[in-house]
């Protein structure tokens, strides 16, 4: 079979704001775009979908003698680079991310007010010292991009590690994630026939999805919204 030609997207219609950002601010599940000076880079302007520093995996060590342990690569950044993917194959990751979350939107996508950014920035919620979560970046990567995007040519390459010392001029992104947009966009219509169903809402007015009676609900409603 031959091999699918790497193309470079852009996403330019995707990218709703821009604002210069400090490396050492980053928090996992931001979108951020920087310049990359390294030598022999394919792609000179990464937009990405920031998931911590690099790791690479070593043999277990010590006690732990079964398996393989992951070590972070210093100085680094790594995540998905979008300029990898095709605008449908990025939305249905946003889509995965979701599903981590099963299903909870304002849990999986943060507007977020760290920082001065004041609720302008869209972040996948993944847990931090900042805002603690029930999901983690490993598990995304375990459960989905290892799943959905490894196994196929033309994502295979999606995931990549930069080195600081090339990394410039960094400005963090509000992303364009259509099934976000479309939630908040329908959000006080879809509120409205959670509760006409019987459905509760917590303290900050979202769906109590505690109960499973609660989360059969929510369900119904979003395959009634189409998302």
């Amino acid at each position: 079979m031959a091999q699918l030609r790497q193309r470079k997207e852009t996403h330019t219609r995707g990218i709703l704001k821009k604002k210069t950002f400090h490396i050492g601010s980053l928090l996992p599940g931001m979108i951020i775009q920087f310049a990359y000076n390294a030598p022999d880079t394919w792609d000179r302007r990464p937009l990405l979908f920031y998931l911590g520093e690099g790791t690479y995996q070593v043999e277990g060590q010590g006690r732990v003698k079964e398996g393989k342990q992951r070590k972070i690569i210093p100085k680094t950044v790594s995540g998905i680079n979008l300029n990898y993917l095709e605008w449908n194959d990025l939305q249905e990751m946003f889509k995965g991310a979701l599903k981590m979350f099963e299903g909870r939107f304002e849990e999986a996508f943060v507007d977020e007010e760290f920082f001065n950014l004041g609720g302008e920035f869209t972040r996948i919620g993944f847990t931090n010292k900042l805002h603690p979560s029930d999901v983690d970046v490993r598990e995304f990567l375990d459960r989905y991009v290892k799943q959905k995007m490894f196994p196929f040519e033309k994502t295979k390459h999606c995931y990549r590690t930069y080195k600081m010392n090339y990394v410039s001029a960094i400005k963090i992104v509000d992303f364009k994630i259509n099934v976000w947009e479309k939630y908040r966009n329908g959000r006080p219509d879809f509120i409205k026939e959670y509760v006409k169903l019987g459905g509760k809402l917590t303290r900050n007015g979202n769906p109590d999805l505690r109960t499973r009676q609660g989360r059969v609900y929510y369900e119904r409603i979003k395959r009634q919204f189409g998302i």
